[in-house]
C-alpha cells in the first residue's frame, strides 16, 4: 500500500517547537531559520524507520555526526555513513528507511526567502529549489566544528536581545561551509566543467539579476548565445524542470522577500517585479503559492 506524503512546512516545525519550549535542546526558531542542536526528541517519530514520506519547506542543511541511516531522497536511496555534511532543498520528498538508534544530526533550516537575502538574491543554483540534494563525506574534525558553531548560535539566539540580522549572519555561515563542501565534491567530479552544466548556472545567475524585468525565454538565449529551443532542453535535461519554473520561483521568491521585510505597498511591489498590473501580480501570486500577496503577507506577521 503506498504511503501517505506528509507535508512538514515549517509553520509545523514552529507548532512542535512553541510546545516544547522546555526541552533542553528545542531547536531555535524564527520565522525562516531554525537552530538544531541536536535530533529533536518530538520529530524522532519523523525519522524512523518504515515512516512515511516527507514533502519539507525550507532548504535542510545538516551534519550527521555519529551513526547510521539509509534515506530515499527525491526517490533516489543514499546510505548515509558518519561524518557527512548532507543538504536537501526546499521541495524535497524524503522518506527514511533505516536510521541507526545511536544517529546524531545537527543543522540548520533555511526558507527559500531567507536564502535569497543571504545570497543577496542570487542563490546558487545548487541551494535553489527544485529537489536537489547532495551529500559530502567530511572529516571528523569538520563535523566537529560545525557542531560548536550550530551549538553556539543556537545558544546565541536565545537571548531575546538577538536581532533577526544577526541570526540571518550566523545562518549565512552555516550555509556558506556548505558552499565549500559542495565545491569539495564538485572537484572532484569529473563531468562539473562540462558545458551544459556551466550554461545551467549561468542561467540561473541571469534569472536571479533579470527576472523582475526579463521573463521571456529570448532573453535568456541571447545572453547565453543560445537559441530559445536549446536553452529550453538543455534546462530540463540538466535540472528536471522546465526554463519557465525556474523564472517565476524566481519571482516568487523576490516578492515574498519584499513582502516579508519590507514595508513596501502591493502595488509598488507589482511595479518593480515589472508586473503590468496589480490584479495581474496577485493573480500570478495566488498561482504559485496559494495565497494572496496580502494573505502572505499576514501569515509572516509576528514570526
Amino acid at each position: 500500500m503506498e504511503k501517505e506524503l506528509q507535508q512538514i512546512t515549517l509553520l509545523k516545525v514552529k507548532e512542535v517547537v512553541d510546545q516544547n519550549r522546555d526541552y533542553d535542546s528545542a531547536p531555535h526558531y524564527d520565522g525562516g531559520i531554525v537552530f538544531v542542536p541536536s535530533i529533536f526528541t518530538p520529530f524522532t517519530d519523523l525519522i524512523q524507520s518504515d515512516t512515511n514520506p516527507m514533502l519539507i519547506e525550507g532548504a535542510r542543511f545538516f551534519v550527521l555526526k555519529k551513526g547510521y541511516g539509509r534515506v530515499t531522497i527525491n526517490m533516489m536511496e543514499y546510505e548515509f555513513h558518519a561524518p557527512m555534511a548532507i543538504f536537501a532543498s526546499d521541495g524535497s520528498i524524503i522518506q527514511p528507511m533505516q536510521i541507526e538508534t545511536a544517529t546524531e544530526l545537527i543543522g540548520i533550516v533555511v526558507s527559500e526567502e531567507e536564502l535569497s537575502l543571504i545570497f543577496g538574491g542570487n542563490t546558487p543554483s545548487y541551494f535553489c529549489s527544485g529537489q536537489n540534494d547532495f551529500h559530502v563525506n567530511i572529516e571528523a574534525s569538520e563535523a566537529a566544528n560545525i557542531d560548536k558553531i550550530i551549538s553556539t548560535y543556537w545558544a546565541v539566539c536565545k537571548n531575546p536581545d538577538c536581532s533577526k540580522s544577526t541570526k540571518r549572519a550566523m545562518a549565512s555561515v552555516v550555509v556558506r561551509l556548505f558552499e565549500d563542501f559542495r565545491s569539495r565534491k564538485e572537484r572532484n567530479r569529473l563531468d562539473l566543467t562540462s558545458r551544459r552544466h556551466e550554461l545551467f548556472c549561468g542561467f540561473i545567475r541571469l534569472v536571479n539579476a533579470h527576472c523582475h524585468e526579463h521573463r521571456d525565454m529570448e532573453f535568456y538565449a541571447n545572453q547565453l548565445f543560445l537559441s530559445p529551443r536549446y536553452l529550453g532542453t538543455l534546462i530540463r535535461q540538466e535540472s528536471g524542470r522546465c526554463a519557465k519554473d525556474w523564472i517565476d520561483n524566481a519571482v516568487t521568491t523576490k516578492a515574498k522577500v519584499m513582502l516579508r521585510h519590507t514595508n513596501q505597498q502591493v502595488a509598488a511591489i507589482s511595479d518593480k517585479l515589472g508586473f503590468p498590473s496589480t490584479s495581474f501580480f496577485c493573480k500570478f501570486f495566488k498561482r504559485l503559492t496559494g495565497m494572496t500577496p496580502q494573505e502572505y503577507r499576514s501569515t509572516m506577521v509576528g514570526e
